[in-house]
């Protein structure tokens, strides 16, 4: 009786842990005074006023199916176009339903402080895996998420864009955690399900989750026999919800008539890339079109955004309603015929895009807040702004609603702690790899299962890297809506990190090289190697950014500045010995060497750039860094086993 009154007792610390967390997202959009929303906020509120009013009747539905069927507030009616066809194929109804319902009965922030539990809840029991009930442990590491990851911005953002991260964990959580009972089993799966029906694109996230699991199986050299039953829970994960979109098109159809349709996503897609105009530039011509496309032939289009919804340039939102119909119907045969005209350049363009997506978590939508609605005539009248708190004061007068200065520190701050720990990850996951396959016991059964978790979001995150941008746009909120839990990757590593560094006394320097199976002077060559890496890579973007050199010739230079130099720092340091000297045997192997690895870095980043043109500074940078690296590799086993080999 003793035991049970406690175990009451814990609970209740749980709840009342996981009700006050919930409070510390909400603090950045106190802080801002109004929940963060954007344009897409107003289509989610009308597609689900345009739901209820149909399904309980109600006044205003013209209204709000005019609004729909533009794209925009105010819009005229388009009949060609099918009410909810322009924008609702690519809007979750479940969530649709929920910020409009929750936002017109109990207020904008009801709804925000829902999502904040939702996150709260999850993260908690996420954190379980790695310290059990720790409850201080878990309001920490929420509120170091709050501050230092996209979560304090995408929790309280009125767009189903958190959803993707907390459905990761709800996933993580249920094929890695070993105390998951059949109860809490249901209710992850169900989760699961309402979060991947928040966007098309979450579907895709479930089925890379079925790859991950196999990658981190195949790693471990296990069986994926004993996963086969949670596995086949989230194969029906998937299905239920690629069922559900599609008998909500069939329902839309049964009661209103309309024929929903997403945005030509994939056109504006290979049309931003480049592929698409070259395509429409050799296929279009003369009679018989084979693309309602062929219109835009000779256009140029900057960006898929361009193409999309830029008045200016002539792309979609410019068109006839028919011809957007067309444009929709045809969207995926377009692509593919794109694709198969020039494949190399749409796998390089794709590829870059994947990069760029991978590497950019930014929140800059924060500067955009309330104002963005007052400052764009077609939406100053939109149907949400009565009910986002300061939304009409604000396009009474827009100065009431500038986004404080802080928000803009925040921007950069969120930012540069999304890349670092994507970088902090793959370092401390190359050591764990490195300490588990020197001693085979780095990581113990205890540990396990918040390891395979950590990679399993690790996993994630890339895989939205790839689902965002081949197939929608390189935006800092896509990548931003997954990148906060790679925070959480890495706190679920900490436990098995500090494991290692117990084993060596403490010693950070003593374990990180205790990993490496070579003698003291093979760990200087590679600390040295390291340095040098790092001062070639800081070197070559200099020289790109500052003096404006192509990536070719800033790699080039740096090259040989940095890693000629570095021979002396070898021989007087990293292999010293009483007859360290000069030796010109000895540089002419160095010189010989780096020449080698410089013809393998020249190669890479030039094939690189005939593949795909760098167009900004992180695509510049990454293809520096994929040729450095390939002539690091190069570079240190020429020098390892021949230049400094002294046999």
């Amino acid at each position: 009786m003793i035991s049970e009154t406690k175990s009451r007792r814990l609970d209740l610390r749980i709840v009342a842990a996981v009700l006050a967390s919930s409070f510390l997202p909400l603090v950045p959009a106190l802080l801002h005074g109004t929940p963060f929303v954007f344009l897409d906020t107003q289509q989610y509120f009308l597609i689900g006023q345009r739901i209820i009013q149909t399904l309980f009747g109600g006044g205003g539905a013209d209204t709000a199916l005019q609004a729909v069927a533009g794209g925009q507030a105010g819009a005229a009616p388009t009949p060609e176009g099918g009410g909810l066809a322009a924008i609702a194929g690519g809007r979750s109804p479940i969530y649709a339903v929920f910020i409009y319902v929750v936002s017109t009965v109990a207020g904008m922030w009801v709804a925000a402080w829902l999502q904040t539990l939702i996150c709260s809840t999850i993260i908690f029991r996420f954190c379980a895996m790695i310290w059990a009930r720790n409850l201080r442990a878990s309001l920490t590491c929420i509120g170091l998420l709050t501050l230092f990851s996209s979560l304090g911005f995408h929790a309280t953002f009125m767009m189903p864009d958190v959803f993707a991260g907390c459905m990761a964990l709800t996933l993580a959580i249920f094929l890695f955690s070993p105390s998951v009972g059949r109860i809490e089993a249901t209710l992850l799966l169900l989760a699961s399900l309402a979060f991947a029906t928040m966007h098309a694109s979450n579907i895709l996230l479930v089925a890379s989750a079925l790859v991950a699991v196999a990658i981190i199986r195949l790693v471990e050299r296990a069986p994926i026999r004993p996963m086969l039953l949670r596995l086949g829970a989230v194969v029906g994960v998937a299905a239920v919800a690629a069922i559900f979109s599609s008998a909500y098109v069939v329902a839309v159809r049964a009661a209103t008539g309309d024929e929903v349709r997403s945005l030509p996503y994939l056109t504006a897609r290979v049309i931003g890339d480049g592929t698409g105009e070259r395509y429409l530039a050799n296929n279009c011509k003369g009679p018989g079109q084979p693309f309602v496309a062929c219109i835009y032939a000779g256009k140029d289009f900057e960006s898929q955004d361009e193409f999309l919804s830029s008045k200016t340039a002539g792309g979609y939102i410019s068109a006839e309603p028919a011809t957007k119909v067309e444009l929709s119907n045809q969207d995926v045969r377009f692509a593919l015929a794109v694709t198969a005209y020039d494949p190399a350049g749409q796998f390089a363009a794709s590829f870059s895009n994947f990069a760029q997506t991978l590497v950019r978590m930014g929140i800059y939508e924060v500067s955009y807040g309330l104002k963005i609605f007052a400052e764009l005539p077609d939406w100053r009248q939109s149907e949400v702004i009565p009910f986002v708190p300061g939304g009409p004061a604000c396009i009474a007068d827009s100065r009431t609603c500038e986004p404080a200065a802080w928000t803009h520190a925040w921007q950069w701050e969120v930012a540069v702690v999304g890349i670092g720990s994507l970088i902090v990850f793959v370092v401390l996951a190359v050591w764990l790899a490195l300490a588990s396959r020197k001693n085979g016991t780095a990581v113990t059964p205890a540990m396990a299962p918040a390891v395979r978790a950590a990679f399993f979001l690790a996993l994630l995150v890339v895989a939205n890297a790839a689902i965002c941008g081949v197939f929608s746009g390189v935006h800092d909120r896509y990548q931003a809506r997954v990148g906060w839990t790679l925070l959480l990757a890495l706190a679920a590593l900490l436990p098995t990190l500090r494991a290692l560094l117990r084993a060596q006394g403490g010693d950070v320097l003593n374990a990180a090289l205790s990993v490496l199976p070579v003698q003291p002077a093979d760990k200087r060559f590679f600390l040295a190697s390291v340095g040098a890496f790092g001062a070639d890579l800081l070197l070559a973007l200099a020289l790109r950014e500052g003096l404006q050199l192509s990536v070719t010739l800033s790699a080039t230079i740096s090259f040989v500045v940095v890693w000629i130099s570095a021979y002396f720092v070898h021989e007087y340091w990293t292999f010293r010995h009483a007859e360290s000297r000069v030796s010109a045997d000895r540089l002419a192997r160095n010189l010989a060497a780096n020449g080698a690895a410089l013809a393998c870095r020249v190669a890479v980043v030039f094939v690189l750039e005939v593949m795909h043109a760098p167009d900004s500074a992180v695509l510049a940078g990454l293809y520096i860094i994929t040729g450095a690296g390939c002539s690091f590799c190069l570079n240190y086993l020429l020098n390892r086993f021949w230049v400094f080999s002294r046999r």
